[in-house]
């Protein structure tokens, strides 16, 4: 069931803008949707893609990818 809620870009966006809150990643929220980050392609990003392809500095991408890390073991 969460693999499908993420396919809701409302809900990935939920997501990022909470850590947002939490990281101060106003920017990343936005280069998500910029890059049409779904609820998919959320689980599938790495910190590579995060630094190489989005510009994202290594300390927030490791907080991304533990972010994500935590989804995908719920």
């Amino acid at each position: 069931s969460t693999l499908i809620e993420l396919g809701s870009v409302s809900v990935r966006q939920s997501f990022i803008e909470q850590g947002a809150q939490k990281h101060v990643w106003v920017d990343v929220a936005e280069a998500f949707r910029l890059q049409e980050i779904d609820g998919q392609a959320l689980l599938l990003l790495t910190e590579d893609h995060l630094m190489s392809s989005m510009n994202i500095k290594l300390g927030p991408a490791l907080k991304i990818c533990a972010h994500i890390n935590a989804l995908k073991n719920q």
